[in-house]
Order: C-alpha cells, then structure tokens, then sequence
C-alpha cells in the first residue's frame, strides 16, 4: 500500500528572504518538533518501546516515508517564493493501512507545524530587516 500526500503553500516573501530565514529560524516558539525537514539521521531503536512492543510491531525497513521539499520562485510574481512538499508513505505488509493512515496525519500534522515555523521565522527576519534598514 502507498499513500501520498502533497502541499503547497505560496510563501509571500522574496527567494532571498526565505532562504535568509530558513537558517535563522531557531530560537522558535514553533520548534519543539523538528522532525520532518531537519533530520539530518533517524533509526528505530528498541530500547524506547515497552517489554514485548518491539515484538507486537513490524520491522522499521516495512514502512518507508520518502519526504521532498521543493523551493522555487513564486509563479505568479518574483516577490513570492513556492514551496511544495510532497510524501510518499509505502508498506508492503498486508493489513498496515492503519498505522500508515496514522502516521500520514502525522506527517501533515508536521508539515503544518513546520509551516508555522517557517512562517514565525520568517517574520522576525523581516523585522530585522526593517530595524536595521
């Protein structure tokens, strides 16, 4: 089975603000995630699970999530910046749609908080801007 999920947001702000934004974007209220876009390494380990968990779920090498974020110029105007975030989830285990239906909302639930963040960082780069300008 494969789900896909795909956004896009419109981002009202020049490429060079966006970019400028996204490696200032921490501190940030919106930050205590970070797990989509940031994740430099993940593994599954067992030692977090309870005694007997590890045994009731699947291997993590059945479950794949391919994330891709996209940037690029605005369509309509130069001032705007698009960004297109696209997810395939796949399993080939028969009888996991369930779990992969949880852990897409998960990965949109994520995707928005990103958004927020990105949102939030943006802004306070903006205001630099404008205060030292």
């Amino acid at each position: 089975m494969v789900k896909y999920f795909c956004s896009s947001t419109d981002i009202r702000s020049a490429w060079d603000h966006v970019v400028s934004a996204f490696w200032q974007r921490y501190p940030n209220p919106f930050s205590t995630h970070v797990l989509t876009e940031d994740v430099v390494y993940r593994e599954v380990t067992r030692t977090g699970c309870p005694a007997g968990a590890s045994d009731s779920f699947p291997p993590p090498d059945h479950l794949h999530l391919q994330p891709q974020p996209h940037y690029s110029h605005g369509l309509r105007r130069l001032r705007t910046t698009l960004l297109k975030r696209e997810a395939w989830i796949s399993s080939g285990i028969y009888g996991f749609s369930k779990p992969i239906q949880v852990h897409t909302a998960a990965t949109q639930s994520s995707l928005m908080k990103t958004s927020r963040n990105k949102r939030a960082s943006l802004h306070s780069k903006l205001e630099t801007i404008t205060i030292t300008t």
